[in-house]
């Protein structure tokens, strides 16, 4: 009976919390991850434990904000909501921007508005930092400057944009103007 209690208590959503929660700007959310590892999701680059995405308000009892869902034929690389991470509210604190696996080259960038659930794709890559209205977002592209088989050829780089909130790349942003950009944050 004990087994079987636990059992049950590990696979309960948002009662295992891993890796740093994120807190809205006025502190009364909170968002977590919770990983299950009785359960398995597909993903681009290999199963990894399920995971949901879990929020609790003003102190209360957490709730399933989104539940994970593995890769498959129907659902592509940028659906999957696999391996939350990089949990970062909206300076209002009504939306979540995080990463999940998406591409083997690349994560999925993706918001969710906290008061309706509604989750949406954004772009192949990560979002860095919060830059006025707008987000610094990190990209991998092959390089397109040089072919392949070239000695100046560089492969997979990061590169940097400036986009919306809505995933909207404004303008590219030089490596230099990133690292600007990331320290004035701290």
């Amino acid at each position: 009976m004990h087994v079987l209690l636990s059992m049950l208590l590990a696979a309960a959503p948002c009662t295992n919390p891993v890796g740093d929660a994120a807190n809205s700007p006025d502190g009364h959310v909170k968002v977590f991850i919770s990983r299950d590892e009785s359960r398995q999701d597909d993903t681009s680059l290999g199963a990894v434990a399920h995971e949901d995405l879990c929020v609790s308000r003003d102190g209360g009892a957490p709730t399933v904000l989104l539940a994970g869902r593995a890769a498959s034929d129907t659902v592509g690389p940028e659906r999957s909501l696999a391996s939350f991470d990089a949990l970062l509210f909206s300076p209002d604190g009504a939306t979540l921007f995080f990463i999940t696996t998406g591409w083997v080259t690349s994560p999925a960038a993706h918001s969710v508005e906290l008061a309706t659930g509604k989750e949406v794709f954004l772009f192949d890559g990560a979002i860095v930092a919060p830059v006025g209205k707008n987000f610094l977002a990190s990209h991998y592209r092959l390089d397109a400057q040089h072919r392949v088989g070239s000695p100046k050829y560089r492969g997979r780089m990061e590169t940097f944009s400036l986009v919306t909130p809505a995933g909207r790349v404004v303008r590219k942003v030089t490596n230099s103007e990133a690292t600007r950009l990331t320290a004035q944050r701290k």
